[in-house]
């Protein structure tokens, strides 16, 4: 309560120090776990995992043995929580994920042509005999692609620039 009355009282060195020490918690153990958060904006679900990858993308070298509560809203009628136990070494999974560099990797758009985009997509969504028109040139290799939706709306995919891409259904 003292704390408290300080606070409402205006004392501005106090409130000034509250917020640093906040700061500084909430960048030890909440910031670094918000690198796809930051980067990608809402992703609903996923974003607890999101979270986790984030998280080992920066805190890798320091998280064996640690214990890592994961904690999702939900809905709003439910929320789960849970905790992992980290017992390896998870610096494989930073190196093979290579979060960090994928996202500054990313190309900005304009919001009118990434509109276009999703027109183009939105058009296309239920069409048959379609061959998307794209260019594979803004996919990272290995990406699965659509290459083509036939007359019974079977989908067909390939990897770009893949020396071992073969088509899959």
């Amino acid at each position: 309560t003292l704390l408290c009355n300080e606070l409402r009282g205006g004392n501005h060195l106090l409130v000034r120090a509250a917020r640093e020490l906040h700061e500084s918690i909430a960048e030890l153990l909440v910031r670094v776990a918000l690198l796809g958060r930051e980067a990608l904006k809402s992703i609903q679900r996923g974003q607890l995992y999101a979270g986790l990858l984030s998280l080992v993308a920066n805190k890798a070298d320091d998280l064996t043995g640690k214990r890592v509560m994961m904690f999702s809203y939900g809905s709003g009628l439910a929320a789960s929580l849970f905790s992992l136990n980290i017992k390896g070494d998870v610096r494989m999974i930073r190196d093979k994920t290579s979060v960090k560099q994928r996202l500054a990797a990313r190309t900005r758009v304009s919001p009118q042509e990434f509109t276009d985009m999703l027109d183009q997509r939105e058009e296309s969504y239920t069409l048959f005999n379609y061959e998307p028109k794209a260019p594979l040139s803004s996919l990272s290799k290995g990406t699965y692609h659509l290459t083509k939706v036939d007359h019974l709306s079977r989908r067909y995919y390939a990897r770009a620039f893949s020396t071992m891409a073969r088509m899959i259904r």
